[in-house]
């Protein structure tokens, strides 16, 4: 016995149904299905281009310099400031994004898990003190972010928050951290290119496929 077998979706239908339909509504940053990006530029947002796999029409792109404290420039970077009105989608790729709020307050992000930002946020750039070596002449680089505003950021692994406490450091790998809230102060060991993380707050651990993590110092209140 012979049993009918489903119509197959023409061509035109497909595309209709997996249609771009945009970020949610009132949201300028969410998530598509499947762990996507994507953003409703609507006047303008600071976004890593580089990696985008749409980019619309619309939009202009002015390439932004990297910045360190006091405005000093870095040389180019990675981010641009995107005004106009379009949509940009960034794929999953490997680990995933994650939108989050700041609401006066700031955060400290590695460059390159900052993907976005509303242009409400200030945000500067700079290397972490102790940071550069033979294999990392820049340093680690990372980003001051602060204000009232959405952004996005992308851990490669699993995101983990780990505590710091007056009388409980950190110690981390440079490349597993990923940011940090708080009042926390992070400080090169060259000798054992980690970060010794002191003060008061949460360390954001991109815990990556390679095995990279962060490790408690032993230290006990």
């Amino acid at each position: 016995m012979r049993f009918a077998e489903p119509e197959i979706a023409g061509l035109t239908e497909l595309a209709v149904a997996r249609l771009l339909r945009g970020a949610e509504a009132g949201r300028s940053i969410s998530l598509l299905e499947g762990g996507h990006l994507v953003l409703d530029v609507d006047p303008a947002m600071l976004v890593r281009v580089d990696a985008a796999a749409l980019i619309g029409d619309g939009l202009r792109i002015r390439r932004l310099p990297r910045r360190g404290p006091g405005g000093v420039e870095l040389g180019p970077g990675p981010l641009a400031l995107v005004d106009g009105q379009g949509t940009v989608v960034f794929a999953r790729g490997p680990g995933a994004f994650y939108i989050t709020r700041l609401r006066r307050d700031r955060c400290y992000l590695r460059e390159d898990a900052l993907w976005a930002a509303e242009p409400s946020l200030h945000w500067e750039l700079g290397a972490l003190p102790g940071t550069r070596h033979d294999d990392a002449p820049e340093g680690a680089l990372f980003a001051r972010v602060a204000g009232d505003g959405v952004l996005a950021l992308r851990a490669q692994g699993d995101l983990l928050a780990v505590k710091v406490a007056p009388g409980r450091s950190q110690r981390v790998d440079p490349g597993a951290l990923l940011g940090w809230i708080g009042d926390i102060v992070a400080i090169g060991e060259p000798e054992l290119r980690q970060l010794r993380c002191e003060g008061e707050g949460a360390l954001l651990i991109d815990l990556r496929r390679d095995g990279a993590a962060a490790t408690d110092e032993g230290k006990r209140p």
